[in-house]
């Protein structure tokens, strides 16, 4: 159980998974200009612009998940709640420029546009999800937090299922292994006794 108890491990594995995410957004962008494979909606009109967008927001979104994941590989985060705060905290940021660019792309260049209910629930999710990211990191035990505790157990049990589903590629298939140990990491920290006494669940007898 060593390597699924030290964050270092899990910083390694989410550098893999940032990694993931930069491979695709460049793939993203050489699809603008040479046909290299990746699914497209067959109504987007201008397929370079579309992926270009795409592409760069990916591009942002995986930076940003890199350096969090370097700083929890280094160590310079390294107690459990807080590692998975800014681990919550970094979904929440990256979810918004990758999706947020997928939504500009189709807004400009998909003759079938996505709503613009699509972007509001895009921004709330993601504000909520930053917030709760920093609400258990804020070291204030209590019986919300502990709620929040449960509500994303939860949430990593069905990241832990997606990830079991059949990858369409090598590349989801790479993507899914990280998110499958991501998902185990994150649930264990969230079963760990220190954990849950600091979001409330319980007191840690000395």
């Amino acid at each position: 159980m060593w390597f699924f108890g030290n964050s270092k491990s899990l910083g390694f594995i989410f550098e893999l998974a940032g990694l993931m995410m930069l491979i695709t957004s460049v793939l993203y962008i050489t699809e603008g200009y040479a046909e290299i494979g990746i699914s497209l909606p067959p109504t987007v009109s201008d397929v370079s612009s579309y992926c270009l967008i795409i592409g760069v927001g990916g591009l942002v979104a995986s930076i940003i998940y890199i350096v969090n994941a370097h700083r929890i590989m280094t160590g310079t985060v390294s107690k459990k709640v807080d590692v998975l705060s800014k681990y919550i905290v970094t979904v929440g940021i990256t979810t918004f420029f990758a999706s947020g660019a997928e939504y500009l792309a189709s807004y400009l260049y998909d003759r079938e546009p996505y709503d613009i209910w699509t972007l509001i629930i895009l921004i709330v999710v993601c504000i909520i999800v930053v917030v709760v990211g920093r609400k258990i990191g804020n070291g204030k035990p209590s019986r919300f937090k502990n709620a929040l505790r449960y509500i994303l157990m939860i949430a990593f049990i069905i990241m832990l299922i997606n990830s079991l589903l059949p990858s369409d590629n090598y590349l989801n298939f790479c993507s899914d292994i990280t998110h499958m140990i991501i998902s185990i990491f994150m649930l264990l920290f969230l079963l760990d006794a220190e954990v849950k006494a600091e979001l409330g669940g319980l007191v840690v007898n000395d």
